[in-house]
């Protein structure tokens, strides 16, 4: 079983979007709800609406964005990804309850709906804690207070071995504890994404772990990929 981690692709070409300053308010509300909360939102949503940001802002990033991807950052809701009608149509059959499409508004006609997920596991419950490696990040006696919990990273330094009895089928999942990468998936959404050609996704593998060779073998090959797109 091969489980990676799932985000969008940033600074390679395919355009990123945020909202506008003046729709801060309504992101403080659903923030929360959206990233992490496990509560379908889609009877109660409004569009929120969002803008590319390079259209403002270019001299921010190291790659320029114009290139339209299947799969988009939002930067306000990071590990909720923008998806463009043709990825919901292909996607929501198969995500059925894992996942739900909140529309957004833009002018941009590749913006469709952010893509929030909605099977969310506690770390103990999908995590063999006594062969992980989890690092959690530390707190400070205010954050204590305020009750804002613990969270950890992965990174390649780290090893996570996953009860594969417990998300066997899940094709999508995170972990509600881990900031980073925000969303996990299977080989089996992998496979959907590429079978169809589905652009601006990036896959990290994270379990099995891989060895140092593998891992040297797919920064070179990472490494390829990126010179070719400039």
């Amino acid at each position: 079983m091969l489980i990676y981690g799932f985000d969008e692709e940033l600074d390679t070409g395919y355009r990123r979007y945020e909202l506008p300053y003046e729709n801060y308010d309504d992101f403080c509300k659903v923030s929360d709800p959206v990233v992490l909360g496990t509560t379908p939102l889609s009877s109660t949503w409004k569009p929120l609406s969002v803008f590319w940001i390079d259209d403002r802002a270019p001299e921010h990033y190291a790659v320029p964005s114009n290139k339209y991807g299947d799969i988009s950052c939002f930067w306000d809701f990071y590990g909720c990804p923008i998806l463009s009608q043709r990825a919901v149509d292909i996607l929501r059959p198969v995500l059925t309850d894992k996942v739900e499409f909140l529309p957004l508004l833009c002018d941009d006609p590749n913006v469709f709906a952010l893509m929030k997920v909605l099977n969310i596991y506690d770390y103990r419950d999908v995590l063999n804690e006594e062969y992980s490696t989890i690092v959690w990040r530390p707190r400070t006696k205010k954050m204590i207070e305020e009750g804002i919990p613990r969270s950890f990273e992965y990174s390649g330094d780290h090893i996570l071995i996953f009860k594969e009895n417990v998300i066997e089928d899940q094709l999508i999942f995170k972990i509600q504890q881990c900031g980073n990468p925000d969303t996990f998936v299977t080989q089996q959404f992998v496979d959907i994404i590429t079978q169809n050609n589905l652009t601006g996704g990036r896959f990290e593998r994270i379990y099995p772990p891989m060895t140092e060779e593998l891992r040297q073998q797919a920064y070179e090959k990472a490494m390829r990929k990126r010179k070719g797109r400039k």
